[in-house]
């Protein structure tokens, strides 16, 4: 897998054959997502996570209801 970083530049080539490799590589996206979350936590942005595993209407609608119960107060 050959992967380039955004902010660098730097090409990577990873082995994803292997399991360290992707268990690292797992790791690495959780702590770069919780960042994520955070500075936009900070700013009061409203966030959705959604699946490409799982049908995402129900959890789309639960969003729309929360943020708009946010709105009505």
């Amino acid at each position: 897998l050959t992967i380039e970083d955004a902010e660098t530049g730097e090409i990577l080539e990873l082995d994803s054959s292997r399991s360290a490799v992707r268990d690292r590589f797992a790791l690495f996206n959780e702590e770069r997502l919780a960042h994520l979350d955070q500075a936009l936590n900070r700013t009061a942005v409203d966030t959705l996570r959604l699946s490409t595993v799982e049908p995402f209407a129900q959890t789309l609608q639960r969003f729309f209801e929360i943020r708009r119960g946010r709105r009505s107060r």
